[in-house]
């Protein structure tokens, strides 16, 4: 009993410990401050980005930053495009990874066209190469389908418009294509990201905060901060901002633009995407919440493509020697886990 209370005393402590460090980091830097439009004074802490090994500064968080938009209803196209990742096999030093890309066309809510998701495999050597295959993949996918759009139209990507960081210059010629081609028929590109990583100097969540401080003033939803960073490597050629699509949503997301669209319009495109939200999932807009449920990868679909693929390599000869060095790394899943 004694243990039994010396360790819940411990994991006690724990919770105290980073009840004092969360503490510290909501508190945020009390070297500058602001005074709200009630009076009160809230901390004027600054969005900090890691990136390719630097680290960027932002502008200070201000009310300022709040922007109002109108939902705008339109018949305009819109391409959704998504990619999603898994490994097929890991054989320690490298792995066999798969990538499944989702394409869907709209035009206002309804949807035009929908493309069979493509597979693509590659083998990769770090989780650097895996997150660039990823990314020239999505990109590829959406430059196949851009003659589809025009003045107007909308190219959305399910992910921030950069590359990923420590990537090549052959995924940054391809995002400047992407950008190229899109402004060359009169469309828009823009990234939506459900996840960002995103903070504080603090420590606390940039989007987190924006949620706090957006009720805290009474901000009408639906909203959009920008600026976060100025026009400094790597966001020269793009706006990032943080959008509430909707009053009845809890959630906000991060949202790119190229730098090429007009800032006067930004409202005008949040309030058409705006538009495109599903009523029973109100605050994301459903074009790209369904082209990323078309790129998810079933179990059984990453089970018939690793039969597949051992059969390939059964017929090539190579299949005992492949196994083997996958042995190397199951050891966990085989023995561990029991799978």
């Amino acid at each position: 009993m004694a243990i039994a209370c010396s360790r819940e005393q411990l994991l006690l402590q724990d919770f105290q410990r980073i009840a004092s460090r969360l503490r510290c980091i909501y508190r945020g830097s009390r070297d500058s401050r602001q005074a709200t439009l009630t009076g009160e004074f809230l901390e004027k802490p600054y969005p900090i980005l890691r990136y390719g090994g630097a680290e960027f500064r932002g502008v200070p968080v201000s009310f300022h930053g709040f922007k109002g938009f109108e939902v705008v209803p339109h018949q305009k196209r819109l391409l959704a495009v998504d990619a999603s990742l898994k490994m097929l096999f890991d054989c320690g030093s490298f792995k066999v990874a798969l990538a499944k890309v989702a394409c869907i066309l709209w035009e206002g809510r309804r949807r035009l066209e929908v493309w069979n998701p493509v597979k693509r495999a590659q083998l990769v050597w770090s989780r650097v190469e895996a997150a660039e295959f990823l990314f020239e993949v999505e990109v590829e996918a959406a430059l196949q389908a851009l003659h589809l759009l025009g003045e107007g139209d909308y190219c959305i990507l399910d992910r921030p418009l950069t590359p990923p960081p420590k990537s090549g210059e052959a995924a940054k010629k391809l995002l400047r294509r992407l950008e190229a081609e899109v402004t060359a028929r009169g469309a828009v590109l823009v990234g939506i990201s459900k996840s960002s990583q995103l903070k504080l100097n603090t420590g606390e969540p940039l989007l987190g905060y924006l949620i706090y401080l957006s009720r805290a003033l009474d901000v009408r939803a639906p909203w959009f901060y920008y600026p976060v960073f100025r026009c400094t490597p790597p966001f020269t050629w793009m706006t990032t901002g943080v959008a509430c699509f909707s009053e009845e949503a809890d959630h906000v997301f991060r949202v790119d633009f190229t730098a090429s669209c007009d800032e006067s319009q930004l409202p005008e495109y949040l309030g058409e995407i705006a538009y495109l939200q599903d009523p029973a999932c109100p605050g994301y807009p459903y074009p790209p919440r369904s082209v990323h449920e078309d790129a998810k990868t079933s179990k059984q679909e990453l089970l018939a493509d690793r039969l597949a693929f051992l059969e390939l390599l059964s017929q090539e000869g190579l299949e005992k020697r492949f196994l083997s060095s996958v042995k190397t790394a199951s050891f966990r899943e085989e023995v561990l886990w029991r799978r």
